[in-house]
């Protein structure tokens, strides 16, 4: 940064050197210029009558001492390019007829020819000297921005340095990792926020798979080990045909509730990776969310459940028809789940300004001193005890919001006085 900083100023400064000198050396040019052609002017006014006569005396008349305050010469030169007369500063006769050291004019007076001759020797010196002292100053200038940059950019980027010590010295035995604000700047403890709330949600998201890992060995590890109990316990001694039969329907149990996890986790993972969406479809949301009540409509009713819906007809959706159905599935599954028995379950759907609302609510005793963020997350449920009274993998509502998140729509859990209810937002699906 402080090299190209450097080279910036040094590119200027040289650009704007040699603006200044060329500039200095146009205005002298011009200047010079001028005043040899008012003097040739002047030479022929009073050297040509009125008749259009010329009297070239008069062109040395007294050395010309209008020419001195100039520091002019003059040369006339006769037809046969002799030279026939000179001011008396007319020393270097061949360098002012040939130019040189001097800017020269010509005018022809009569049948001669007069040379007008302005020196300029001390001119290009004096152009020279101030070209000299201008490279001196950007040189100088150069130098000090560069060491001005240097010690302003170390001091800039001090702190950004100190962070990086921080870094490197951080345990990673923990997941509280917390850096401090080694300036008061408003940049430094802005960046410093930004980098303390990122580390912040890298440890909950640490700790939310080392919670997923935990629970998904233990959920696994259960109908593993009921599986083995009951055929260890088959194999001890001879049967019956009927205790026979008792072992084969438990490890078909077991063997079905491992088939589901697993099918859960797969859809897990494949609404975590970043592919291609399933394809879109239109449908019916309210005739989804019928075919759902119809389908848990044997634990509603062995439940004693009451199921309040108001769903209004003819709310289209597009979006892929696996996602939608697997989500309102979960959702009301869950409710009837985890509903107080014998009582009422709420279904509305509705739509506002283009976007879509679901609503799925119960009454659940069990709904005090919930996480909603925790109940998102795979195998959260609200019994801590993970017996999966309840039936099901744990997976339900994280699989939502992993569809939800996939297309983009907007999914939260609310509880108050008692109920709680999963609100679906779907914005522009027409």
């Amino acid at each position: 940064m402080t090299v190209a900083f450097s080279l910036c100023i040094a590119v200027l400064m040289i650009t704007v050197s040699s603006g200044l000198i060329w500039y200095a050396r146009h205005t002298h040019e011009r200047s010079a210029a001028r005043s040899l052609t008012v003097a040739t002017q002047k030479l022929k006014a009073e050297c040509v009558g009125s008749d259009g006569s010329a009297d070239t005396r008069l062109l040395m008349e007294e050395g010309r001492e209008d020419l001195r305050p100039e520091g002019m010469s003059l040369l006339v030169i006769s037809p046969t390019s002799k030279i026939i007369g000179s001011s008396q500063n007319g020393t270097h006769l061949g360098s002012l007829l040939h130019g040189g050291n001097w800017r020269t004019a010509r005018a022809s007076i009569g049948r001669n020819t007069v040379v007008v001759g302005l020196p300029w020797q001390h001119v290009e010196e004096e152009l020279r000297y101030h070209a000299v002292v201008l490279m001196l100053l950007s040189i100088f200038v150069t130098v000090i921005a560069a060491i001005g940059a240097w010690v302003l950019v170390g001091y800039t980027l001090s702190p950004i340095a100190l962070l990086a010590r921080q870094a490197d010295v951080a345990s990673t035995d923990s997941l509280h990792v917390c850096l401090k604000e080694p300036s008061a700047d408003a940049e430094i403890v802005g960046l410093v926020a930004t980098l303390n709330g990122l580390l912040t949600r890298l440890a909950e998201t640490a700790k939310a798979k080392g919670r997923f890992y935990s629970a998904a060995s233990h959920e696994l590890r259960t109908p593993l080990q009921a599986l083995s109990g009951h055929l260890e316990l088959a194999l001890t001694r001879d049967r019956t045909v009927d205790e026979y039969k008792q072992v084969v329907k438990e490890s078909y149990t077991q063997t079905r509730r491992l088939i589901l996890l697993a099918k859960n986790l797969l859809l897990l993972y494949q609404l975590d990776l970043p592919t291609a969406a399933p394809a879109q479809e239109s449908g019916d949301l309210s005739s989804v969310c019928r075919q759902a009540i119809s389908q848990y409509q044997p634990m509603i009713e062995e439940r004693g459940l009451h199921v309040a819906a108001a769903l209004t007809d003819g709310v289209m959706f597009t979006a892929p028809a696996t996602h939608m159905d697997i989500l309102v599935r979960n959702l009301i599954e869950n409710a009837a789940k985890y509903a107080d028995a014998g009582s009422e379950i709420t279904i509305e759907l509705s739509e506002h300004s283009g976007a879509l609302h679901l609503s799925v609510g119960n009454r659940s005793t069990s709904a005090e001193n919930w996480d909603a963020e925790r109940l998102f997350e795979p195998f959260g449920r609200r019994d801590s005890s993970r017996n999966s009274r309840t039936g099901g993998t744990g997976l339900g509502l994280a699989i939502c919001k992993a569809i939800a998140v996939t297309n983009r729509w907007d999914l939260n859990l609310y509880q108050e006085a008692g109920r709680v209810s999963a609100a679906l937002i779907i914005p522009g699906s027409r």
